[in-house]
This record gives structure tokens, C-alpha cells and sequence, in this order.
């Protein structure tokens, strides 16, 4: 049996191979971007740019989402499944879709007994803004608008 103090232990090292990895993988996808460029970033078209910083938000996205889920499943079994119906009547029953997968088999064996259901909205962890805008490559006529 898990005690507090070696679930804790457990927690840090969770986190620590979480940040480990992001950061990881971070640099690997900036650094990529940018050795492969012929001329400095300042000497790029607007439209280049733009296309290198989206190309490079692509690749922190997937870093972003490979750690998210290695910290959400702080070292249990995980996996992705859509919800099909949910249905509200003698408690709430839930309908999951899933490909085959060991995870799936994991899931058979847990019939009858309780499971964790975490409930996700990636979408508003992974907001960049104007970031992919690459700067204009003409300066306005009048001044900063």
C-alpha cells in the first residue's frame, strides 16, 4: 500500500520528468526552426515570418501535449476516448469510444470496480494569441497605429 509520503515521492518525480520533458522538447522545436533558416529571422518577409512561427507553434503544441498528458496521468494509466452519450437516470452512465488498445484491454479488466474520468479543454491551455504574427514588413506611414 501507498503511503502519503511515497505518493508524494511519487508526485515530485512525476513533475520533475514532466518538466524535464517539456523543456525538452521545447528547445528541440525552436532550435529546429531556426538552424534550418538561411538568413537571420529580421531579414525575413512578414509572410515567412508568419509561416516560421506557425510552424514552430505546431511543434510546441505537440511538446505542450505530449507533457499534458504525461502530467495529467501522473503515472496511472491513461487514455482518449470520445463520449458518446451520457445519460442521466438511476445515476449517470456514460457511453466512451476508444480504439483498440492495451488501455482498452486495461479498461475490460476494470469492469464493476471504479475508475478516474478527467474531463479536459485543452483549448484554453494552448491559446497563443498574435504570437505566429511575423512583424510587418513595412513600417507605418504614420507613426505607431
Amino acid at each position: 500500500m501507498n503511503t502519503p509520503e511515497s505518493i508524494k515521492e511519487i508526485e515530485a518525480a512525476s513533475q520533475e520528468l514532466a518538466r524535464e520533458f517539456v523543456l525538452g522538447n521545447l528547445i528541440k522545436a525552436a532550435s529546429k526552426r531556426f538552424k534550418s533558416l538561411a538568413v537571420p529571422y529580421m531579414e525575413l518577409k512578414q509572410h515567412e515570418q508568419t509561416k516560421l512561427l506557425e510552424d514552430l507553434e505546431k511543434d510546441c503544441r505537440d511538446a505542450v501535449n505530449d507533457a499534458i498528458d504525461l502530467i495529467a496521468s501522473n503515472q496511472r494509466l491513461t487514455f482518449r476516448a470520445a463520449v458518446d452519450q451520457v445519460v442521466f437516470k438511476d445515476g449517470v452512465k456514460a457511453v466512451l469510444t476508444m480504439g483498440k488498445t492495451e488501455e482498452a484491454h486495461s479498461l475490460a479488466d476494470a469492469e464493476g470496480s471504479y475508475v478516474t474520468v478527467v474531463i479536459e479543454d485543452r483549448s484554453t491551455l494552448l491559446q497563443v494569441g498574435d504570437a505566429t504574427q511575423g512583424d510587418p514588413d513595412q513600417k507605418p506611414l504614420f507613426g505607431d497605429r
